[in-house]
């Protein structure tokens, strides 16, 4: 990514080149980048949250077989999966900071 000189009369900061040679505005490239953040986020979350579900499941699973050092380990494990979930919510609860760009006339 770099600034372009872009065409007469409009700031270099406000316009980018891709590695490929696309061009995009500011106001693109930010509302484009923080779009993909938080489905990367979404993502992250129920991934977590599934593995979180993995883990409880396989801990009954284990305590029936009386396989009580492995159920303990998978419980330590949701448990982990679960903070790292709420980490997560709470980035997700901040928002972002608001750029004010404007799309290009």
């Amino acid at each position: 990514m770099r600034a372009d000189d872009g065409p007469e009369g409009r700031s270099p900061k406000n316009n980018f080149i891709c590695h490929m040679g696309h061009g995009f505005s500011a106001a693109e490239l930010d509302q484009a980048q923080m779009q993909q953040v938080d489905r990367t986020l979404e993502t992250a979350a129920r991934m977590i949250n599934e593995r979180a579900l993995l883990c409880q499941v396989m801990q009954g699973v284990a305590h029936d077989h009386g396989d009580a050092d492995f159920a303990f380990r998978l419980g330590q494990a949701r448990r982990e999966m679960e903070l790292k979930a709420e980490a997560v919510r709470k980035i997700m609860e901040q928002g972002w900071t608001a750029l004010g760009l404007r799309p290009a006339p």
